[in-house]
């Protein structure tokens, strides 16, 4: 399966069985970080760009970060799927600001939806007889203080104790997360094929995070050519372009053989 676009996702096939057809349903299931969904009035290009990459890479849900959209609703897309967000309801600065797009015909399995905060977003899915719990998550960069990682992560662990415990749980999003590839300082939580030797400050909260509610790091587990979700500005030290897996999709560990692929694109 593939997942992607210009600023970098990460995406997974995730199987979910189907009792009418006694097939199984593979949904394709991806986070990008949009860098803004916010436009002068009238404008729907920005919306008409992500209903393209939708389409592009046949996804059933994407979580998006950084959309800079003000408050909480709900908007129809162009391909008729459906577009859910939270953003900053305090003031009226439009950055930060998370959301989950739904395919056309996975919209309609949406039973519900949590609004918490510009960074953090909860929904449930009942497919058939299978539950999905989705969050999509959007960190503080890895130079921000510890007070403020630290309320963000105080906030996910919130949003993750209200989903119901059977649920299948996804968790989505820009972690601003290095994690290492060595995969015996966390046995169970990651894999060996992350690009990066080791991890970040932001990276080990994620970790640590998923080690405490029991996901695993999709994207450190199977090789896959990674082509960075984000770019640093410039060059390192020995004259080469910074490339960082920052994004990252989880699944419960429970549930990580539904997980079939994985790719990481730009």
């Amino acid at each position: 399966m593939s997942s992607g676009n210009s600023n970098g996702s990460s995406g997974h096939n995730q199987v979910v069985p189907n009792d009418e057809t006694n097939t199984k349903q593979c949904l394709i299931v991806g986070t990008w970080n949009v860098r803004t969904l916010n436009s002068e009035e009238n404008d729907s290009s920005k919306f008409d760009r992500l209903s393209e990459v939708i389409d592009k890479y046949k996804l059933d849900l994407l979580g998006i970060t950084e959309t800079r959209l003000p408050g909480r609703g709900e908007k129809d897309l162009k391909n008729e799927g459906l577009l859910i967000y939270s953003g900053r309801t305090q003031d009226s600065n439009r950055y930060q600001g998370v959301g989950l797009s739904l395919s056309k015909s996975v919209k309609k399995y949406l039973k519900d939806q949590k609004y918490i905060s510009e960074r953090v977003m909860t929904a449930r899915l009942s497919i058939e007889n299978t539950n999905i719990s989705v969050i999509v998550a959007y960190a503080p960069t890895n130079d921000k203080n510890d007070d403020e990682k630290g309320a963000f992560y105080y906030e996910l662990s919130g949003a993750y104790e209200t989903l119901p415990r059977d649920d299948i749980k996804l968790l989505l999003g820009d972690f601003n997360a290095m994690i290492t590839s060595d995969a015996s300082t966390c046995n169970g939580t990651i894999g060996g094929e992350s690009p990066h030797s080791s991890s970040n400050d932001n990276g080990i909260r994620l970790t640590d995070f998923c080690t405490l509610y029991d996901f695993v790091i999709l994207d450190t587990l199977l090789p896959h050519k990674i082509k960075g979700t984000w770019k640093w500005p410039g060059t390192s030290a020995s004259g080469s372009k910074t490339v960082n897996q920052i994004d990252h999709i989880c699944i419960s560990k429970k549930f990580k053989e539904l997980f079939l692929d994985l790719e990481v694109d730009r």
